[in-house]
């Protein structure tokens, strides 16, 4: 009888324990699909890689940076291009280390585009930078690699 009712207690439980909805930013598709990974990471340790000829949708961090690594060969020229339908978005591309030192960057807004910012692969890893600049609102950016 005591194996009976701790059986029924914890079936219980577990019935009481909601399921995780993936959150839709990230493109989970309702109760118990797993969320899709962000095409940006908050740290450069764990910037995801993408390939050329790639379109991503990036919730811009405000106050911080959003980081991903470009799959390109050293000395090979790409661009990338940001596009947001408010507000603005500070986009560098970076050296292997982090480093912005001499590195191209810029700041484009939807009331003001910059077009592709151009760059060249790095020796080790070509990282790029995002960041929503101004009122903080929020703001999802189309991040095109070409």
């Amino acid at each position: 009888m005591k194996k009976l009712m701790a059986m029924t207690v914890l079936g219980l439980a577990l019935t009481a324990c909601p399921k995780k909805t993936p959150d839709p930013a990230m493109g989970g598709e309702g109760p118990g699909a797993p969320a899709m990974t962000s095409p940006i990471a908050d740290n450069m340790a764990e910037a995801p890689k993408h390939a050329l000829g790639t379109t991503h949708e990036v919730a811009l961090p405000c106050n911080g940076a959003g980081y991903m690594v470009v799959d390109v060969a050293e000395g090979q020229d790409f661009t990338v291009e940001v596009k947001t339908p408010e507000g603005c978005a500070m986009v560098y591309i970076m050296k292997d280390n982090g480093s912005t030192n001499d590195m191209p960057n810029h700041e484009t807004c939807a009331d003001a585009p910059k077009g592709p910012l151009a760059g060249k692969g790095q020796a080790v890893r070509t990282l790029v930078s995002v960041t929503e600049t101004g009122a903080c609102k929020g703001v999802m950016a189309t991040v095109e690699l070409k």
